[in-house]
């Protein structure tokens, strides 16, 4: 069996360097792109194909793709990864601020998957494109970047759908925030628009804010890279993976908290430190939220199958009943949970603490449900 070959964008730092390193320790035949000749010659040395690339240049994607079809002669993975975040105020970055973010998280996604489409065809090949869960919970500050992210989701269902009839796969990857430069990249980006003359520079902690959050707490690379190769080795790959801390909380915060809501906090001054403590509430908590709202419903359920059986609501000793034999069939379940959980790692004082507030959730809320209105 030959070899797989592997193409990724980006590499220089953070994210694209993890993959090539993981893509390669799996047996992979790592083509490594980036702009800078010391970064170059740091993959080169690490036993990577470095190839000098700017994405939105078209004469040297030409080439590059004669180069892969000589060598080569197909390609099995396109990693779309090359990309960064524009970040401040919209109006102070003008059209020239938008039409740079989009030429790199955008444009070139299309330019370079062009480019390499017949290799790709030649293979069977498979698209990753590194999005971003900005595409999804929009923040202000960020515009241009959630825009640019909400364009490459869009742009690969699209793709997934006009390459299905060559069996090139897409899949679109929605980043959390991942240890990499990308924070300390978007902080310098944010800096050069805040200044006295901007309308914005009362709220200019708000905006630097934004710019830090993407490394708040970050998942580290190498850890996103190695759940990233098991999704592409996957018998059934996934068309959407969410990655990395925060990946998970976000989407579910703009899905369960409304828009007018989410709004009114994002325009507060700071807004998006309080929008960063819900976050972490989600994750810190180990989705302490999530399970009252797991609970809630399921205690609905219970009532809606009690009235349904009986036309009326329980009696005390009724709901006695039901609660003692629900409570005890999940305390058997988080017994168990929890005899995994020190065969893995002694849990301390604040680990237990929040696991008994994941089990009471469940009949607390079914007490409280099937209580006997006044």
């Amino acid at each position: 069996m030959s070899q797989p070959s592997v193409l990724i964008t980006g590499c220089s730092s953070g994210i694209g360097r993890a993959l090539a390193e993981v893509f390669q320790q799996a047996g992979y035949q790592v083509w490594a792109t980036a702009r800078k000749t010391e970064d170059l010659t740091a993959l080169s040395e690490a036993g990577f194909n470095a190839l000098q690339l700017d994405v939105n240049d078209g004469l040297g994607l030409g080439q590059l793709a004669e180069r892969l079809k000589a060598e080569i002669g197909g390609l099995d993975v396109l990693i779309n990864n090359a990309g960064y975040g524009a970040m401040g105020p919209l109006l102070d970055g003008g059209v020239e601020a938008m039409r740079k973010q989009f030429e790199t998280n955008v444009f070139s996604l299309i330019g370079v998957t062009r480019a390499l489409f017949p290799l790709l065809r030649q293979n069977k090949g498979l698209v990753v494109n590194i999005g971003s869960v900005s595409g999804v919970l929009v923040t202000p500050f960020a515009g241009a970047y959630c825009a640019s992210k909400a364009a490459v989701h869009a742009l690969s269902d699209a793709l997934r759908l006009e390459l299905a009839p060559f069996a090139i796969e897409v899949m679109e990857v929605q980043p959390g925030a991942i240890a990499s430069s990308f924070g300390a990249n978007a902080s310098q980006q944010a800096e050069l628009l805040i200044d006295e003359a901007s309308p914005w520079w009362p709220i200019r902690e708000g905006i630097r804010a934004r710019a830090n959050a993407s490394q708040d707490n970050p998942t580290p690379a190498s850890h996103f890279a190695r759940n990233l190769l098991a999704a592409v080795q996957s018998k059934s790959r996934p068309n959407l993976i969410r990655l990395g801390n925060g990946s998970r909380s976000m989407p579910l915060l703009a899905a369960l908290v409304p828009k007018r809501l989410m709004e009114s906090i994002l325009k507060k001054r700071f807004g998006l430190i309080v929008l960063n403590l819900l976050v972490r509430s989600f994750v810190k908590l180990g989705g302490v939220l999530s399970t009252l709202l797991v609970a809630a419903l399921v205690a609905g359920g219970m009532a809606l199958w009690f009235h349904l059986q009986h036309r009326r609501r329980p009696l005390p000793s009724e709901r006695r009943r039901l609660i003692a034999l629900y409570g005890g069939i999940l305390a058997l379940l988080y017994l168990a949970l929890l005899g995994m959980m020190w065969l893995k790692d002694e849990p301390g004082p604040m680990g237990l603490f929040i696991f008994g507030l994941h089990y009471f959730s469940y009949p607390l809320l079914a007490w409280l449900v099937l209580a006997k209105r006044q």
